[in-house]
Formats: structure tokens, C-alpha cells, sequence
């Protein structure tokens, strides 16, 4: 079932003047609330695990950028 942005309040001012906003680290929606202009998602627990965007020391465990040419 899709959320429709008129069923969703602000959960600080229960306002339902809202937009979305991007997403967060985890690809939850984000929403703005028009009126007291703080940001929220609906679902701030769930979360997905992403693969590394680069390959870690097997030694450090610190971020290994690769250069191409």
C-alpha cells in the first residue's frame, strides 16, 4: 500500500502541510514539514544493508581507493 503525502502528519506539529525531501543513508523517504520546517521519516528504524562503496584493508580495515588511468 503506497502512503499518500495527505494521510501523513508532522510528527512534532501534526501538521499535513508537507513535502518529500530526499531520502536518508538508509533509502527512507524523507519528508519536510511546510510549517515548522523539521524533517522526519516514517519508517526511522528500518534500515538496509549496502554493500561498501569501496574495498577496506584486510589490515586496518580503512576505506583502499583504487586509481584507474
Amino acid at each position: 500500500m503506497r502512503n499518500s503525502l495527505n494521510n501523513i502528519n508532522c510528527p512534532h506539529c501534526f501538521s499535513n502541510n508537507i513535502s518529500k525531501y530526499g531520502k536518508d543513508i538508509y533509502l527512507n523517504q524523507k519528508y519536510l514539514c511546510k510549517d515548522c520546517h523539521s524533517q522526519f521519516t516514517l519508517n526511522p528504524k528500518s534500515k538496509i544493508k549496502h554493500k561498501p562503496k569501496y574495498f577496506s584493508c584486510p589490515i586496518c580495515n580503512h576505506a583502499v581507493f583504487l586509481w584507474h588511468h
